[in-house]
């Protein structure tokens, strides 16, 4: 039955997954065309030259120079992007519960022959089958703008760090489920994913800037996603395992207090 409550998970999702990707999609498509004009102009350059460092860190990506190819993707487009695909981990987090409960659902879903563990670990296979395609649509249509103008990259490369970038997005969509099954409010849960997201996003903006905070750093899922560079110098086994694992405990949590919960009447 698990299988069947991937495949109703994912049946519900492609709409809202087709967006998605052809959204994300042309962005990335255009991204990668714009390279040769963008990326090695001299006016970006200059921008950057004069860019508040902490304007780089917070929306540029770090440090690194926008003119190699390496720093132009990374500053506009995969620094932002485990934030942009966390809103759409968010929203399924909490869909189950929030949708089910809000609709009067829920109650029925459950009353099929599956359990709650079975339930909600359907769900979370499937935002993460469906968080997968988002990030695979956006590293194959980066590859295809960059190849339209004629700038080889590998491939592989490309497509990895886009479904790295959707690591973190899971740790924050998996926190919003947890926090939909304790609080039983969705737009609770919602803000809680949010804030912890946005929240991550300044603690690894800041820690290189702020005496003191780059201790916290550490304790940021964006900032294992930085550690990992595939165009540079390859993934970061570890942070990637960390990523992983800190999704399937925070899931465990979430299926555990949904398995100990009452439903509201």
């Amino acid at each position: 039955m698990i299988s069947e409550a991937i495949r109703h998970e994912l049946a519900e999702a492609r709409p809202t997954v087709l967006t998605w990707s052809l959204g994300l999609g042309l962005l990335a498509v255009f991204t990668g065309a714009l390279f040769p004009t963008v990326g090695t102009g001299e006016g970006l350059h200059a921008s950057w030259a004069h860019l508040p460092e902490i304007a780089r860190a917070f929306f540029a990506g770090g440090a690194q120079d926008p003119g190699t190819l390496e720093g132009y993707l990374n500053s506009q487009l995969f620094a932002l992007l485990p934030l942009v695909l966390a809103i759409f981990t968010i929203s399924r987090g909490v869909a189950l519960l929030g949708e089910g409960e809000g609709h009067g659902s829920l109650e029925l879903t459950l009353a099929q022959p599956i359990s709650r563990i079975g339930l909600i670990t359907g769900h979370l296979t499937a935002m993460a089958l469906a968080t997968g395609i988002i990030g695979l649509a956006v590293g194959l249509s980066l590859a295809l703008g960059l190849g339209l103008v004629g700038v080889q990259v590998p491939m592989g490369g490309v497509l990895l760090w886009a479904l790295v970038a959707t690591l973190p997005a899971m740790v924050f969509g998996a926190i919003a489920l947890l926090a939909a099954v304790t609080f039983q409010a969705r737009h609770a849960a919602v803000l809680t994913g949010a804030a912890l997201a946005v929240g991550a996003h300044v603690v690894n903006g800041l820690g290189p800037l702020v005496p003191g905070m780059a201790a916290l750093r550490p304790f940021s899922p964006l900032y294992h996603y930085t550690l990992s560079q595939p165009l540079v110098t390859g993934v970061q086994p570890t942070a990637i395992l960390l990523l992983i694992s800190t999704t399937l405990l925070v899931s465990i949590a979430a299926a555990g207090v949904f398995h100990r919960r009452d439903l509201p009447l």
